[in-house]
């Protein structure tokens, strides 16, 4: 009996041992959101984190933000969602346009080209969205 209490004793004291701690950092509109609310998150093959919000888009590389707005050629800040194609262009859908992102410009496709509104974007098996 001695000997299964103390196996017993044991193993949980190495359970406690092993355990993981996780880091967790809280980010919001003092750190560099744009807007508190996020409607969509992606992550491309560099390993940025892309957050859609109703200011416009915001980038993250682990350490600061970098904003994507209507200053940049956005025609409509509130942002439903994102895409990453094959060759690393940015999508964003709203409820008014589509834009593409490229890493240096924002171009802009009109409604009438796409639909009327923009609530997903996926890549197809032809490497496009």
């Amino acid at each position: 009996m001695r000997k299964l209490i103390f196996l017993t004793l044991l193993f949980l004291r190495q359970g406690l041992l092993i355990t993981q701690v996780y880091n967790i950092a809280r980010y919001g509109v003092p750190e560099g959101f744009l807007r508190a609310m996020v409607t969509d998150i992606i992550q491309d093959q560099r390993g940025y984190l892309w957050m859609a919000t109703g200011g416009g888009v915001c980038r993250f590389d682990g350490l600061s933000f970098f904003h994507i707005t209507a200053r940049n050629g956005l025609n409509f800040p509130r942002i439903t969602c994102l895409g990453v194609d094959k060759k690393q262009n940015l999508w964003v859908g709203s409820a008014n346009r589509i834009n593409m992102y490229n890493g240096d410009y924002v171009f802009s496709l009109l409604n009438h080209q796409i639909g009327p509104a923009i609530f997903d974007i996926e890549p197809d098996v032809k490497d496009g969205v």
